[in-house]
């Protein structure tokens, strides 16, 4: 599965790379991160990947300003179907309700996130229509 994360700080950066160092076991995870918008939406045009944690706080760009620019280019990615999962410090439970009901798959408030707390997010955009589904190999009963 890959992930990609968009975040201008390296501490932030590095504290979510060691959230998935403690849940690789789980899923086969490939992460990559963009420092900037920008340089994120050029790499979701390049490559295609499974789950977006964006911030919400990137430098030129905040709160709606970031969400219409990453739901604006979907066209554009590789996987436009790609599931995205909000990273922010504003304690603001409607900003991430309106989100979700546009298309978010869920939203994570950065103090109160934890490992597990990405965990469930990669599991429900994993196990909801966010990623394809893999075919089961059970036969179906008649």
């Amino acid at each position: 599965m890959k992930i990609l994360l968009i975040e201008d700080l390296e501490s932030d950066r590095d504290m979510f790379a060691r959230y998935l160092d403690k849940i690789d076991h789980i899923y086969e995870l490939e992460f990559k991160t963009a420092a900037n918008l920008q340089e994120g939406i050029e790499l979701l045009s390049k490559e295609s990947f499974d789950i977006l944690f964006l911030d919400l706080c990137l430098p030129g760009s905040e709160g709606w300003e970031t969400i219409n620019a990453i739901l604006g280019s979907k066209d554009t990615f590789k996987n436009p179907s790609i599931a995205t999962v909000i990273l922010t410090e504003i304690e603001n439970y409607d900003v991430g309700n309106k989100a979700m009901d546009r298309g978010v798959a869920s939203f994570l408030i950065k103090k109160d996130c934890g490992p597990e707390d990405i965990e469930r997010s990669i599991r429900y955009a994993k196990y909801t229509d966010f990623l394809p589904k893999r075919k089961s190999k059970r036969k179906k009963r008649i």
